[in-house]
Order: C-alpha cells, then structure tokens, then sequence
C-alpha cells in the first residue's frame, strides 16, 4: 500500500482533453492525494511541456502520479 499524488482532470482540462487541445498537466489538473492497494505496472510519462512524470497503471486504469519514475520506484521499494 502506498499513497502517491496523482494529477486529476480539472473542467477546464476536461473540456481540452475532449477537444484533443495539449495542455500542461502543472498548469491544468489538480493534484490529489490517492492511496495505491494494488498497482500492476509502473511506466514513464512525458507532458506535453516536456516534463517526465510517472504513470501507474492499477485495476484496468491509469494515473500519472505527480512525481518521476525514478522517484516512484525509489518509494515502492523495488
């Protein structure tokens, strides 16, 4: 078990994610905290502006964790 902080869709990133605009996960999601039971596969992540991010793929769904492979696998202990 391990709680990570994922980005989350905001209205205004949802409404350009429905219009197939690009947009800056930092400047348009809201980050939350979400605590992780069971996490299936851990991959990387690049943002639109070029930042590396971290994506956690658990129970048939995805989340970019506001945090970079490396650091993510350091916290899992892997």
């Amino acid at each position: 078990m391990i709680e990570l902080e994922v980005y989350c869709h905001s209205s205004s990133s949802s409404e350009l994610a429905d219009l197939g605009i690009n947009f800056s996960l930092s400047d348009s999601c809201e980050i939350r905290k979400m605590m992780f039971f069971s996490i299936d596969a851990v991959g990387h992540y690049k943002d639109s502006d070029g930042r590396n991010y971290c994506m956690i793929y658990s129970a048939g769904d995805h989340f970019i964790v506001a945090d970079t492979y490396q650091n993510v696998i350091d916290k899992l202990d892997l």
